[in-house]
């Protein structure tokens, strides 16, 4: 990997998309080439430590003595105001040199129990000799990715409007998969009770999850009247009483199970599918991997940045199917 600097402050108020490409200046400022990402807990900083040792899973980027000159070179008025300061110093870009078979997610400085020394940590002397530190924290954090998917199954699936025996998803604004519902009919005049959809994961000839492990989650979206991506309503009435993850996994469910030696996703969307079959929204779904949402609890055992071909509803073994019960009113 390399590390280079932006050439210009990047707005706190804006809307960016994972394609974001951003102006660079400069050269490389990293020492080392590449490293390794570990969720395992390492210590933080021993001199930090006050009340038993901080362990957290981070990583650490050494930069050169380019930039200290850099700074060294700065005079006392580019200290003077944060906006003064970003103006000398933009940022910096963190990306693969080359080819990279991971992401690395890096929580920004909003996230609740962050290290007190997340961020750029400047090292020195100051004028009486002690040796001491400045830290410049994580404004904001804007991640780069995208995707290719010539040649390969997916591309042949993406080809077609209608796909029935095989369904793709993949997290980090990947793939996502819409499913229509039909003979909604049938279920006017009724109360719905349960409403479940089963989806087993598809054994492709290929295709493996031993490197690259299964979603943890998936959750079902709707597009509201204008269009937009939304919660279903079994959703946004968990997040209206503010319910917590097991709430959550137990009455929406959509976490990975396995059955009978079968794999499977079972997302529930009972409140919606009653909603549906009174026509007061369209009759489709939209499978995800289970994102992040600021705005809900956050699961935190999630695998985002996983992908998986789960079984269709003619499939010819294990195919998807929706399971329904129901009052009829007399």
């Amino acid at each position: 990997m390399r590390v280079v600097e932006l050439a210009e402050p990047v707005s706190g108020t804006g809307d960016y998309y994972s394609d974001i490409e951003l102006p660079t200046r400069g050269g490389n400022l990293s020492v080392q080439s590449t490293f390794t990402a570990t969720a395992t807990r390492t210590l933080v900083r021993d001199t930090s430590v006050t009340d038993g040792p901080q362990l957290l899973a981070h990583v650490r980027i050494r930069l050169n003595n380019e930039l200290v000159e850099k700074f060294n070179a700065l005079g006392t008025d580019a200290f003077s105001t944060d906006s003064i300061f970003r103006l000398n110093f933009p940022g910096l870009l963190v990306e693969p040199s080359g080819d990279s078979d991971g992401l690395v997610y890096v929580l920004p400085a909003n996230q609740q129990n962050g290290s007190a020394y997340r961020g750029l940590n400047l090292y020195y002397q100051d004028t009486s000799g002690v040796q001491t530190t400045y830290r410049i924290d994580f404004r904001q954090i804007l991640p780069n990715y995208s995707y290719d998917y010539g040649g390969s199954l997916v591309e042949t699936l993406l080809e077609h409007d209608t796909v029935q025996d095989l369904v793709a998803i993949a997290g980090e604004s990947s793939l996502i998969t819409e499913l229509t519902l039909t003979n909604l009919e049938s279920l006017r005049g009724r109360i719905i009770n349960q409403a479940e959809l089963t989806l087993p994961v598809a054994q492709v000839a290929g295709v493996h999850y031993d490197s690259y492990p299964l979603p943890t989650r998936v959750e079902l979206f709707y597009r509201t009247g204008n269009g937009t991506l939304s919660l279903i309503t079994d959703r946004i009435e968990l997040l209206r009483t503010q319910a917590g993850p097991d709430a959550i996994n137990t009455l929406v469910g959509g976490t990975l199970e396995e059955e009978d030696g079968v794999r499977l996703y079972a997302p529930a969307f009972t409140a919606h599918l009653q909603r549906m079959v009174d026509e007061e929204v369209p009759p489709r779904l939209y499978l995800r991997v289970s994102p992040l949402f600021r705005q809900t609890p956050i699961l935190n055992d999630e695998i985002r940045a996983a992908r998986a071909l789960l079984n269709g509803p003619e499939a010819p073994i294990r195919p998807a199917k929706i399971r329904v019960t129901f009052t009829n009113i007399n």
